[in-house]
Order: structure tokens, then C-alpha cells, then sequence
């Protein structure tokens, strides 16, 4: 029975089996725990003392049929060869094909080639950080940049510490080191509660999460494996990637026409939507007939927003409405008015986003 077999695996001494009645059978368990993934595996009968004609049937570990053969060796005797895909045990039952035959046999089993499995996972030089009370401290003002860490056994899980305040967002991703590791992300509040969590959302089988803090306060990072029990390691950025508040520009205050600044034709300025508020105003000298293109330029639109930047000319009087760029892209800071000049004096650009949004942009007049 399979209970029953003996055990063998590439290596040992041949073993010799006997057919003693028509009705006897034969249970080997095959020892290929250690063998390479992917080992070429040649299982084969020979003759002890009979020539005897052997049937053999090879299992996996749960006893699901993998192939047969009857007389793939020498003479009568049995020949199986397969690709080990999957290391472990596996089964050989094993019988005389006459009908009232007895005999014996030899029984050898080879592995050749394959991968070798990776060396073994060492303890990084973080640990012991297992839990919340041994985590490893992160500034998230300095944050931390491909940094190297190991799972080295089954109950491995990584812990970082971050403190943040009330709608800091930071984003967590993971990549390969040395050999491919699924990892998991998950981030937990001082209680141990899970707020959120990503297993594949990086490259392959790695992980990539950007988060805001719903509120002031630490919070803790697991980095695991996937399945629990495996082994690997990984290089981990954890980043701060909250919407930086932008400074004003030199050109400020500039919000009405009264205190708007003077842009020459054929030059550019760099300028900032500073604020939800912030509209700039920008004043141009004329002549009649003469045509100009204003054209706007996004240089830093913050993460995570989008611009959407009007630009509108004015006469004289910073109320007559000459021209303006209208919502052409849908969104953007890429803008363009081209006019002609039908009276020589001073006139006004008004600029501001459509959506309350803050970045910074380059303004440009040209002939």
C-alpha cells in the first residue's frame, strides 16, 4: 500500500524487490524533496536474477496518476522519465505483467540538472522589528530610497513606524532585490487596525500604495510575503508626497489691474497660481495693428491635481473683454490667445485657475 512503501531517493544504493506471487505488489515512496526544480528525473528497473516483465505507475504527493510505462528499459523492464516541476514526495507502484508471473527486479532512481534553490534568506540588519514595539522609525521628511530588507523565515513581517499629520500622504511601494518576493502592504493605526492595504499593485508581484493619514498620529507599515509562510526579500521607498504649498511669485500682489505688472512683448515671466484665491494680473503696451500670441506654460503642477488655467485680455480699462483662451485642452496650463491690436494703448491679462487649483507656470508674448 502507498502507507506500506519504502522510501528511496536519487542517491541511494539500488534496492532490490521481489514478485513473490501473480497477485503481489509493489509501493515505493520517492523521496525528490531535495532534488532541483526542474531536475530531469529517470526512474528504471533492471534485472536482479529473472527476466521480469515490470508495469510501473508514478503518483505525485497526493496520489493523482502521472504517467506509466511497461517496457521502456531494457528487455521487458520499465523506463520512466519526467520533469520534476515541483519538488517533494512523490509515488511508484510497481507489478509483474504475466498472469501468474513471479520475479524480481533492481530499483534505481537519478535527478540530473535543474535549478538550484536559491541560498538561504538571512536576518537583515533591521531586525528584531516583528511587531509595532520594535518597528523601525521612518522621517518621513527624509523618507527612505530602495532600502534593503529580508523576510527570512514564516513568521517574518517587517514593521515601520511614520508619523503623520491630519491628510499627509505618503506613498509605500516595494521591488525585487536579489530573487522575486510577493509582498503585501498594509498599513495599521496605534491599535493594530488595518486602514489599508496592496499586494500587487506594483511591478510583478510587488507593492505600491499612497495613502493619506485620516488623522494626526503614528502609523505602522507591515511589509509580508505572500503566501505567509514564504521567504524573500525586497527593497522598499517609503515617501511623503503630499501637494507642497507653493510660494508666491516675485510679481505679487498683482490680483487687480491697479497692481498689475508690466510684461514686454518677446519676453516670458514664471509665475505661480500660489493659492485657491491667486489671480494674476499682467499689463502689456500696444500699438494698433499690432498681433501678439499669449501663450501659457504648466512648469510643476502639484501631485495628484490638475491645472486648469483661464487666460482672458482686457482692454484699457481692465473690463472690456478682448480675447480669450476658453477651455481648450479640458484641462491643462497649456493655453494660447493670438489677437490683433485694434488701438494703441495699455491692456490686461487676466490669469487664474478655473478650479481653485496651485502650480506654477511660464507666461510668454510673442510677435
Amino acid at each position: 500500500s502507498f502507507e506500506a512503501a519504502s522510501t528511496l531517493k536519487p542517491g541511494d544504493a539500488l534496492q532490490e524487490h521481489t514478485f513473490h506471487t501473480p497477485e503481489d505488489r509493489d509501493y515505493v515512496k520517492l523521496d525528490l524533496s531535495e532534488v532541483n526544480v526542474n531536475s530531469f528525473i529517470t526512474i528504471e528497473t533492471t534485472k536482479l536474477t529473472t527476466d521480469t516483465d515490470t508495469y510501473a505507475v508514478l503518483f505525485d504527493g497526493e496520489k493523482t496518476k502521472i504517467k506509466a510505462n511497461d517496457d521502456g528499459g531494457s528487455n521487458l523492464f520499465t523506463k520512466i522519465t519526467f520533469t520534476c516541476e515541483t519538488p517533494g514526495i512523490y509515488y511508484l507502484y510497481l507489478y509483474e505483467t504475466g498472469s501468474d508471473a513471479t520475479g524480481d527486479y533492481k530499483l534505481s532512481i537519478k535527478a540530473e540538472g535543474g535549478t538550484p534553490p536559491p541560498p538561504p534568506i538571512g536576518a537583515d540588519a533591521f531586525e528584531p522589528d516583528n511587531d509595532m514595539a520594535n518597528a523601525q522609525t521612518v522621517d518621513i521628511a527624509a523618507g527612505i530610497t530602495k532600502e534593503a530588507h529580508t523576510l527570512n523565515n514564516s513568521e517574518d513581517i517587517d514593521y515601520f513606524k511614520v508619523v503623520l499629520s491630519k491628510d499627509q500622504k505618503i506613498r509605500i511601494a516595494t521591488f525585487k532585490n536579489t530573487i522575486d518576493t510577493d509582498t503585501i502592504i498594509q498599513i495599521t493605526s496605534s491599535t493594530g487596525n488595518q486602514v489599508a492595504h496592496n499586494a500587487d499593485g506594483g511591478e510583478g508581484s510587488y507593492s505600491l500604495l499612497e495613502w493619506a493619514a485620516p488623522s494626526a498620529g503614528t502609523w505602522y507599515i507591515r511589509i509580508k510575503t505572500h503566501p505567509d509562510d514564504a521567504t524573500g526579500d525586497y527593497l522598499i521607498d517609503i515617501k511623503d508626497i503630499s501637494p507642497k504649498p507653493l510660494a508666491a511669485d516675485s510679481y505679487e500682489d498683482d490680483n487687480s489691474p491697479a497692481s498689475a505688472k508690466e510684461i514686454l512683448v518677446g519676453s516670458s515671466q514664471n509665475r505661480s497660481i500660489f493659492d485657491a484665491y491667486d489671480t494674476d494680473w499682467v499689463k502689456l503696451n500696444l500699438t494698433k495693428d499690432q498681433t501678439i500670441t499669449i501663450t501659457t506654460s504648466s512648469t510643476s503642477v502639484d501631485s495628484g491635481s490638475w491645472a486648469f488655467l483661464y487666460v482672458e485680455l482686457y482692454g484699457s480699462d481692465g473690463t472690456s473683454k478682448k480675447a480669450e483662451s476658453g477651455d481648450s485642452p479640458a484641462y491643462g496650463a497649456d493655453r494660447s490667445i493670438q489677437w490683433t491690436c485694434d488701438s494703441t494703448g495699455v491692456y490686461y491679462i487676466k490669469l487664474y485657475d478655473y478650479d481653485s487649483q496651485k502650480y506654477d507656470y511660464k507666461l510668454t508674448i510673442t510677435e
